[in-house]
């Protein structure tokens, strides 16, 4: 196992050496920052939201790994209109070395795709959860920010994740069920992590008054039942453009960059990399608590 691990991570350095040649070499000062984009429920455009949300960072020159994580259903390459190879699934399950998934978007943006198809069955075996660590331990060295666009809902794997990582982006719709299903994630995030920052994304609002009711309201629930503070970091108006840039195959912020909607979300992204939530943790707490996660699971 020690000799493949070394194997692995040999490959996991040369991978993202090779994907940001045109760069030069990082100057790291600390680790990644790691960031869960999750919703209550689906169909409330998380998936979207965290390609352009990513892309946003890497216009401000960091660095970017994207990882969708809704393995067997993942999108995130369709709304980025590319097609790899493989996926971190294939890697998971021994089809494909890790160079072989990483795919670069662009200079600052590297993205590993969830994969398709729910035909291989993954069971989170000692050797799968050291492929996982070996990959997350050197993207922090390498990355800026590591974003986790999750599956929808809450399982097992998402709550590990997400209880390992250093924020959590909440992205909600006006509709009651959103509303119910997005305070019901934050809640028990919170009852097993108090101190974790969360951040709220209220998308296709219709109008200012709905932006600060739905918003306000979650925010106001955290607060007054739960006596957690919590960060809107902004709200996305229903518009067409979302869904032409899905059919388009190309994120909204590339495909009309001067928008509201793309305007907004380059809002949002600013309200974040200015967040006022400090770090109390040691910087390796993600790869550790997340170690400990998995292997008390795969037990």
């Amino acid at each position: 196992m020690n000799d493949q691990a070394a194997k692995l991570r040999q490959r996991m350095v040369q991978a993202i050496d090779q994907s940001r040649n045109e760069t030069g070499a990082r100057q790291h000062l600390s680790l990644a920052r790691t960031i869960a984009v999750v919703s209550g429920k689906g169909g409330v455009g998380k998936t979207n939201i965290s390609v352009n949300f990513a892309l946003e960072l890497a216009r401000n020159r960091k660095k970017v790994m994207l990882l969708d994580m809704d393995l067997g259903m993942g999108n995130v390459h369709i709304i980025l209109g590319q097609q790899p190879k493989f996926s971190l699934k294939d890697y998971l399950i021994g089809n494909a070395l890790i160079e072989e998934t990483i795919t670069p978007y662009n200079t600052h943006l590297d993205y590993i795709a969830g994969g398709s198809g729910l035909d291989d069955i993954i069971e989170w075996t000692d050797e799968i959860v050291e492929r996982l660590m070996i990959v997350f331990d050197e993207m922090q060295k390498t990355y800026d920010y590591i974003i986790f666009d999750m599956g929808a809902g809450a399982t097992k794997r998402t709550i590990e994740l997400i209880g390992a990582v250093d924020d959590i982006i909440v992205v909600a719709t006006p509709e009651p069920t959103s509303i119910t299903d997005a305070y019901s994630m934050m809640k028990y995030i919170v009852m097993n992590d108090f101190d974790k920052p969360l951040h709220i994304i209220t998308n296709r609002v219709q109008n200012n008054k709905q932006m600060k009711q739905v918003s306000h309201r979650l925010q106001y629930a955290m607060k007054n039942f739960l006596k957690k503070e919590t960060v809107v970091l902004g709200n996305l108006q229903e518009d067409p453009l979302m869904t032409e840039a899905v059919i388009a195959q190309k994120p909204f912020t590339e495909l009309k960059p001067n928008a509201t909607l793309s305007k907004q979300l380059t809002q949002i992204t600013q309200a974040f990399i200015g967040n006022p939530f400090e770090r109390v943790e040691e910087p390796n707490h993600f790869i550790q608590k997340l170690k400990g996660f998995f292997m008390k699971g795969s037990r």
